[in-house]
């Protein structure tokens, strides 16, 4: 019997009283997409009915808040933009109106190369004379001491614009804390802009003190086509450990013949102990269970003449061991190789083999 009324403990128990239906359908039963493909959705995205007029709109009402951002940055507190979409291009345009009378350093967190050293190196070179700065010591953490000194003694105003604050770069929490002692000195002002759903708890309560966020809804509807460029979007839902399906075609063609056919006579070999094993369901991973023990596989490579001897069998498997092509695994006492794909990549592979 439903409840009487939706409010009180009876109606919340009663709208509760049944799970929803999540979806059993993994990711990586999507529609396969090769890069042509990509490249060309994502530049029908602003074509979008309405799509670029919210944009416009949004970018439009960001504008409004410009004078209150410098404000809050002049008074000493840092900026943290959240929100959905890019906030590159209104970050840019926050800086093109605002024009600081300070040196201005740009950070970009998503690219996977960025770190504090280098941060740190910049704000250096821009605010400490050379030979002051010579003579400091090159870790990071006494740097850093050093600069806050100096920064105390002899202030100098700097500006710091961090975009994707939360990006793999700077995540890990020595680097954050180091940025939250950068941004307490009153000589820094601070930019920043967060794009995950818990880049919060990055932060304890201490190391969120320091950085004096003053936090603003940022949503954009922007494509985050710049943050995205050094990630392998299509190979979204497959395991990490391993490079896409379609990358494995590329790496082979720049192989040679007889590396190819090592390759091929792996793939053939899990395929067939795969379907002994009785699975047929697309989604099934290979895992060392489905493999071939490394020595044999050797044996077998000189039977065939895919190599003529284990240097040359050695050199071969090591390039596809490098692009995470295979994996090896000890399995008592004995080195086990399979081929980290489903049932499903493993038949798409050897189709492409046949082509």
């Amino acid at each position: 019997m439903n409840a009487l009324f939706t409010d009180g403990f009876e109606g919340y128990f009663d709208q509760h009283k049944q799970r929803e239906k999540i979806s059993t359908t993994p990711f990586a039963r999507a529609p396969q997409l090769d890069n042509a493909e990509y490249v060309q959705l994502i530049g029908n995205t602003n074509e979008i009915k309405g799509y670029s007029e919210l944009q416009q709109y949004r970018e439009k009402e960001l504008k409004i808040f410009f004078n209150q951002w410098m404000l809050e940055l002049e008074e000493g507190f840092s900026l943290l933009l959240f929100g959905v979409g890019s906030k590159m291009d209104i970050v840019s345009q926050f800086l093109d109106e605002w024009q600081p009378d300070a040196p201005c350093i740009i950070v970009n967190g998503f690219n996977p190369a960025s770190n504090f050293k280098d941060l740190l190196n910049l704000v250096v070179n821009t605010v400490v004379d050379k030979d002051v700065a010579e003579g400091w010591m090159k870790l990071p953490s006494e740097r850093l001491i050093l600069l806050l000194q100096h920064l105390k003694e002899n202030p100098s105003p700097v500006v710091i614009i961090i975009n994707s604050l939360d990006g793999i770069a700077l995540r890990n929490i020595k680097t954050q804390s180091f940025l939250s002692r950068l941004a307490e000195s009153p000589s820094v002002s601070m930019l920043a802009t967060v794009d995950h759903i818990n880049a919060p708890l990055l932060w304890p309560q201490e190391m969120l003190n320091r950085f004096n966020f003053v936090w603003h809804h940022t949503t954009t509807y922007k494509p985050y086509t710049t943050e995205t460029s050094y990630t392998d979007i299509l190979g979204l839902g497959q395991s990490r450990a391993s490079v896409g399906v379609h990358a494995v075609k590329t790496v082979l063609e720049s192989l040679t013949a007889n590396a190819q056919s090592l390759y091929k006579l792996l793939v053939t070999l899990q395929y067939e102990n795969m379907v002994n094993n009785g699975i047929s369901d697309p989604n099934t991973m290979g895992i060392v269970t489905h493999g071939v023990e490394l020595s044999q596989f050797y044996t077998l490579c000189v039977s065939k003449f895919v190599v003529s001897n284990e240097v040359n069998f050695k050199v071969m498997f090591t390039e596809f061991k490098e692009h995470k092509m295979v994996e090896v695994v000890r399995k008592d006492g004995h080195e086990i190789t399979f081929v980290p794909y489903s049932f499903d990549d493993l038949e798409q592979l050897l189709a492409n083999f046949k082509e």
